[in-house]
């Protein structure tokens, strides 16, 4: 489905079927929707989430894989 249509609960339960399964609940209480989900950067989630680099790179990772996966889609 295309992400920027996706809600908070969309988000979540992508999460949780990867690697970054953990960081789920901080979604959840950010309220990361789609739209925000694709703006995530590693800065971002660096600073705003105060995750160590090496998860922040995993969860950029899967961040990374839903937005090729919707510019190879929708753009």
């Amino acid at each position: 489905s295309n992400p920027l249509e996706w809600t908070v609960t969309d988000v979540v339960r992508f999460i949780k079927l990867t690697d970054c399964a953990p960081l789920a609940k901080i979604f959840q209480e950010q309220d990361i929707d789609g739209q925000a989900l694709l703006l995530l950067t590693l800065p971002t989630v660096q600073e705003c989430m105060e995750l160590k680099l090496g998860p922040a790179i995993k969860l950029c990772h899967q961040i990374e894989r839903v937005k090729v996966a919707f510019y190879a889609q929708y753009a």
